[in-house]
């Protein structure tokens, strides 16, 4: 979670830690200048990696047992906040806001409040991109009161080609580029890697911030790997994802209620793990 600390200060608003609280303070903080918060929105599984960190924390999941899973009662809490927290305190037109406009808008104080990836807190803290350097703050990502956050965990990921003509020089390469002397290397310059030794080191907390480092370590943390899996490795993933895109983006954009679209949406998503 990305905080323009001045924003808050301005109405003597702490970070908020539970989804209620954002909702209070992001409403609070909008004004003609300034959404309250920016999210992903857009009708399009791209955008689904915030939407899914509310609902797993919320309870829910994705993907169970081979089915689409987000029309249980824990989702459908999880997206109705979703659809408050950007319909009530959103900038105008976030029904098609994707990664790069959340970025944006935090980056030239357009948005108090965003949530996203960790990776953004580079071009945050860096000047010569940003407007709000100096008044960012990083914070860990939401929760339920009594409950641990778990946001959306995933990385990119380098593969090999089964049709590969060299697939021992590729596993070394590898083994070289993911290994723990290389990670620090890499982390060092600010890059996040897949080792928690990595997101732990000075390098990385120098390159990428102490605060965002702190919070993305604890998010790393905090993750739930299964569900994520279970959604990701998928072989309908594109399908699921849009489908529940969709639904996230008819709550966002009020022509649904949360039950109406997240049940629309696992039926569609089930339909296509049917074929």
């Amino acid at each position: 979670m990305f905080i323009n600390g001045d924003a808050l200060a301005a109405k003597n608003l702490p970070v908020p830690q539970t989804f209620e609280e954002l909702l209070v303070t992001a409403k609070a903080v909008k004004s003609s200048e300034m959404s309250g918060i920016a999210m992903r929105a857009q009708a399009g599984g791209n955008s689904s990696p915030p939407a899914m960190g509310f609902v797993f924390s919320y309870g829910g999941a994705m993907v169970k047992d081979n089915k689409a899973v987000f029309a249980s009662s824990e989702a459908i809490a999880a997206v109705e906040m979703y659809g408050q927290l950007l319909s009530q305190a959103g900038p105008v037109g976030v029904g098609s806001y994707e990664w790069y406009h959340v970025l944006d808008d935090f980056l030239q104080g357009r948005a108090a409040l965003a949530i996203d990836s960790s990776n953004f807190a580079t071009d945050i803290s860096n000047p010569a991109r940003s407007r709000v350097t100096k008044q960012a703050q990083f914070a860990v990502f939401p929760r339920v009161p009594g409950r641990t956050p778990v946001p959306f965990m995933s990385h990119w990921q380098a593969c090999i080609n089964s049709k590969s003509r060299n697939k021992r020089a590729a596993f070394l390469f590898l083994i070289w580029a993911t290994s723990k002397a290389t990670s620090l290397q890499t982390a060092a310059a600010g890059l996040a890697t897949t080792r928690v030794s990595a997101w732990s080191s000075d390098g990385f907390k120098k390159a990428f911030g102490s605060q965002a480092a702190e919070a993305a370590l604890t998010n790393l943390q905090n993750a739930d790997v299964d569900r994520a899996k279970a959604i990701l490795f998928h072989p309908q993933s594109r399908p699921i994802l849009d489908a529940f895109m969709i639904g996230v983006n008819e709550v966002v954009n009020g022509e649904k209620s949360a039950k109406d679209a997240m049940t629309g949406a696992a039926e569609r998503a089930n339909a296509a793990i049917r074929g």
